[in-house]
């Protein structure tokens, strides 16, 4: 299904009636800016534009999504795709401009928001997959959550293989430590390991467990992971337990580098 995005500017747009505000960086200005119903997402027009070509590609019908913010990239998938099933899961107590949206675009059951998890808590991922997917492999899983090392790395292991094969996982904004936008680093992410780390994991992963990962595309926004047809469990699955030694003490080297603090 084909989706004609109407610009109006580089920052805003409209999908099928539904008014977005899109900026690359979140700014107090930006913010203020946004009119009553519309929705707000964090992503340069080059993003949105890959979410519309993403979706046309691969037509996901179930799909995850780590980390909502105000719900505008829920949302905009939501249209995209049509899925059967939208989970979305945010560490926030809630959302309101994704509830009202789910409630005035009747999507209840459809659109499931899960607030108040962490993305590195396993337990209840397991919970929340078991639940709403009822056994379906997953077709799309985007982490927009924490950009934290340890906390994403958890969530790929326990969801990657949940993934049909085939299916993607998309991590993004990984190479925040690099700093390619020039902007000054949240204090969340200062004194922590870069999250570039584990994306140079998973390309080891690539060459070392042949049949898990079958393709990585990385640009300066996100890195897409695409499953292969390798049987995995989910429940102790570790995506770098088996590196060779030298593959190994190269990741943990890397592993050892922490952001420097203002």
């Amino acid at each position: 299904m084909e989706h004609q995005l109407d610009w109006s500017s580089d920052g805003e747009f409209t999908l099928d009636g539904v008014s977005y505000l899109s900026t690359s960086f979140l700014t107090q200005e930006t913010h203020a800016a946004q009119s009553p119903g519309q929705m707000f997402l964090i992503k340069a027009r080059s993003q949105v534009e890959h979410y519309v070509a993403m979706i046309e590609a691969i037509q996901p019908k179930f799909i995850l999504e780590l980390g909502i913010y105000q719900g505008g990239s829920t949302a905009l998938l939501a249209q995209l795709a049509q899925p059967e099933k939208l989970v979305a899961i945010e560490l926030e107590d809630s959302c309101r401009p994704l509830d009202e949206f789910i409630t005035t675009h009747s999507l209840e059951g459809v659109i499931v928001p899960n607030y108040g998890v962490n993305q590195s808590d396993v337990v209840a991922l397991d919970t929340i997959v078991q639940r709403e997917f009822d056994g379906h492999p997953i077709d799309l899983i985007i982490d927009d959550a924490s950009h934290l090392l340890a906390e994403t790395k958890a969530s790929f292991n326990r969801l990657f293989p949940r993934l049909r094969p085939g299916g993607l996982y998309m991590i993004e904004d990984w190479a925040w430590s690099v700093n390619p936008w020039g902007m000054p680093l949240p204090t969340r992410l200062q004194g922590t390991s870069p999250l570039s780390s584990f994306i140079t994991e998973l390309v080891f992963a690539a060459a070392c467990l042949p049949g898990c990962i079958a393709e990585i595309t990385i640009d300066v926004d996100k890195a897409i992971v695409r499953r292969g047809t390798r049987n995995m469990n989910p429940a102790v699955f570790d995506v770098s337990a088996h590196f060779d030694p030298m593959s190994r003490q190269m990741v943990d080297a890397l592993s050892q580098f922490v952001t420097p603090t203002a």
